[in-house]
């Protein structure tokens, strides 16, 4: 066996390594090796092993004594290594720190019960404390949603000093590892999403530990954080409360975020990729919340009916249903007083309007669908899933201006960069079809003042059009560079963790 190079840690660990993996001149001196530290206290599992080369049934032992750089995970509970004394001395050791970001999900649970979404071994949707604590009182489910929207969380938490706590703790974790990294995570949280979870960390943070980590040990100058965009593909996997969102000023999700639900066992890779099913779908904040608790989805005609703006047409007794749910839901939350999450429930209120547009579009019933649409528009629908009716109802209408404003707000916030390759495309082909409608009305007029609300419209467009090229862009580069054939890779590396087993697993006896 060459040297080995190994980390030891949890779940980033293992993605630090996998990334380290892909490193030729690494892979060429040493032998990489995960030594998995285990999620409880089971003895059968209290080490993992993988590496990039079969390793047979060597022993954790011999990992150890011919260890020539050992990573190790430090955290704010456990600050040194249970086994250093079976390191030889002229090994090379270097700590990096076990990150989390309660900050933005300070009322986060691990793994309450119920399981969200009903779903056991739920290993995103881990639960949020307040809501649960409604969930106990066993009040109807919208109720329950209702009780929840209405809370206050200052009441509950001083955001402003949890925010001292949470880098103050930082950085004294950052003075005891050799890899800082707290000042990073002060200068991009509200600007870069570095966390899915309190938990779990974006592939962007993964590729900057992996290069601080592999630099520290003087392995590699290579650069992995040149091409942040390149890294998103969907923001955060856990909702964040829009109090949280407001408070902190986040820049890279907004009221009209989708949020992605993953099963329990996701692909191994965040990076989107077309006719690979990462998630299981994506939901605004409400729409997400109502997942949780088990309510039917009140939009379900997105998917039966709402495909790039066409309608297709419900059984006449499942259209009255579903059109009786909609209203139904539609007044139970106009009724309600503006509360401290009001855009986010305005958010949902858009999503009940304009699907009800559809549902009666569908029926026939033109001015009924006019008047939901305009409710819709007045409320400033800034959310991709809208963006198909609604364009097409402002096209019907001749109402250019309001198209362009309507895809302008959306490419140029936050969550264009969020769609999938194929929305992007939607996006672009609905600013080409802007662009000819401007055309139409603007190409021949003879008026000066015309002629630049002409030439400032199409400018706007060419911009939005830019910003969609330059993102799928960056993105596909990021998508080649990450699986490019040359690097060495082990063979489960591209597979579904369910279906992988790592041998041996070893017991290593204190």
């Amino acid at each position: 066996m060459k040297p080995t190079f190994v980390f030891n840690g949890n779940c980033q660990a293992m993605k630090y390594c996998l990334l380290a993996m892909q490193l030729l001149e690494l892979n060429e001196k040493y032998t990489v090796v995960l030594l998995r530290s285990p999620e409880d206290n089971t003895p059968d599992l209290r080490w993992k092993i993988l590496s990039h080369e079969p390793i047979g049934a060597v022993r954790v032992d011999e990992i150890f004594a011919n260890c020539a750089v050992f990573l190790h995970q430090k955290s704010y509970w456990s600050r040194t290594f249970p086994y250093a004394d079976r390191l030889p001395p002229q090994c090379r050791k270097i700590s990096f720190p076990m990150l989390t970001h309660e900050l933005l999900w300070p009322f986060y649970m691990v793994r309450p019960r119920p399981f969200p979404f009903g779903i056991e071994d739920n290993r995103r949707g881990h639960g949020e404390r307040l809501l649960q604590n409604l969930i106990k009182k066993k009040l109807p489910p919208l109720e329950t949603l209702a009780q929840f929207m209405a809370t206050d969380i200052g009441q509950h938490l001083d955001l402003d000093r949890a925010g001292e706590l949470y880098f103050d703790r930082l950085r004294n974790l950052d003075q005891e590892v050799d890899v800082p990294v707290a000042d990073l995570i002060e200068e991009l949280f509200r600007s870069q999403p570095l966390f899915a979870d309190a938990a779990h960390t974006q592939l962007a943070l993964c590729h900057y530990m992996t290069d601080q980590i592999l630099r520290c040990a003087g392995i590699t100058e290579q650069n992995f954080t040149k091409n942040w965009d390149g890294y998103l593909n969907f923001g955060a996997t856990f909702p964040i409360h829009p109090q949280v969102m407001d408070h902190y000023g986040l820049q890279w999700v907004d009221h009209g975020t989708r949020y992605g639900f993953h099963p329990p066992r996701p692909h191994p890779s965040s990076v989107y990729e077309e006719n690979q099913k990462t998630k299981e779908g994506d939901y605004g904040y409400l729409a997400y919340l109502r997942k949780h608790l088990g309510l039917p989805n009140a939009t379900s005609c997105h998917e039966q009916g709402v495909v790039s703006g066409h309608i297709q047409t419900l059984q006449e007794g499942d259209a009255s249903r579903h059109l009786q749910t909609l209203q139904e839901e539609l007044a139970f939350w106009d009724a309600l007083p503006e509360g401290p999450a009001a855009q986010a429930v305005n958010t949902w209120r858009t999503e009940l309007l304009t699907t009800l547009g559809d549902c009666h579009r569908a029926a026939g019933e033109t001015q009924q669908a006019r008047a939901f649409y305009q409710r819709a528009l007045q409320l400033n629908p800034v959310f991709y899933p809208l963006l198909p009716s609604l364009l097409e109802f402002l096209e019907q209408e001749n109402r250019i201006d309001e198209s362009l404003a309507l895809l302008r707000d959306f490419i140029d916030g936050p969550n264009m960069r969020y769609c999938s390759t194929q929305e992007k495309m939607f996006l672009a082909n609905a600013c080409v079809k802007t662009c000819q409608h401007l055309e139409s009305r603007y190409a021949k007029v003879s008026d000066p003042d015309d002629g630049r609300i002409y030439q400032q419209s199409l400018q706007t467009m060419l911009s939005c059009l830019d910003r969609i090229r330059t993102t799928m862009l960056n993105q596909s580069v990021f998508c080649l560079s990450f699986s490019n054939p040359k690097i060495h890779q082990p063979d489960w590396y591209h597979h579904d963790p369910s279906q992988v087993t790592v041998k041996p697993q070893v017991t290593v006896k204190p």
